[in-house]
């Protein structure tokens, strides 16, 4: 099916949709991204992170704070990421700005939800799907959602990162021709929606 068909009017919405369809077609890793950073002396540089939660507020991974990629985006908040499912020939690119999230509000966003919703939701938006749950369960190996697993986390100077997008493209590949691709790009306001030729 042609990628400019039903087209939602949110990159949110686009990005969940191949998402589960990643997860349900048994994609390895379908959370895996590269993330790609700039410091101030504008050498780039990237490295692959798990995407841990998603929701229009942005995208969220944990990283260790002593670590290059932290030093550049301390310099340069403006960041890259791109997710590369390519059993079904897609890609998805995202540009935005990264912001730390404090161990207080990660604790209070996650801790608000329904009991019956926090292990599911952590990383994916729909918590009723069997396979990617084991996923959730193996990323986190013996980490249990509760408070004493956070303070452990951040104990081990591991802070939480999201990316608050501005940008966003969709690219799939196609038999006809060699693929089909739509931005969505933030005006501060609103989403406009470009296909590209």
């Amino acid at each position: 099916m042609s990628i400019l068909q039903n087209l939602p009017g949110s990159p949110f919405t686009q990005f969940e949709n191949w998402f589960l369809e990643a997860v349900a077609n048994n994609i390895l890793e379908p959370n895996s991204f590269t993330l790609a950073t700039v410091g101030k002396d504008l050498r780039p540089s990237q490295r692959i992170v798990l995407l841990k939660s998603y929701d229009e507020q942005g995208f969220l991974f944990f990283t260790n704070t002593d670590t290059k990629k932290v030093r550049q985006i301390n310099e340069n908040s403006f960041v890259a990421a791109h997710f590369a499912w390519l059993k079904l020939e897609r890609q998805v690119r995202v540009e935005g700005i990264v912001k730390s999230i404090s161990t207080t509000e990660l604790i209070k966003t996650f801790f608000k939800r329904d009991s019956g919703l926090k292990k599911g939701d952590w990383i994916s938006v729909k918590s009723d799907i069997v396979t990617f749950r084991r996923i959730v369960e193996s990323k986190f190996d013996n980490l249990r959602f509760n408070l004493n697993g956070f303070k452990n986390i951040f104990m081990q100077d591991i802070r939480c990162y999201v990316i608050e997008p501005v940008y966003f493209e969709f690219w799939q590949g196609c038999v006809d021709k060699f693929y089909e691709s739509v931005e969505y790009v933030f005006d501060g306001e609103n989403w406009n929606l470009k296909i590209n030729d």
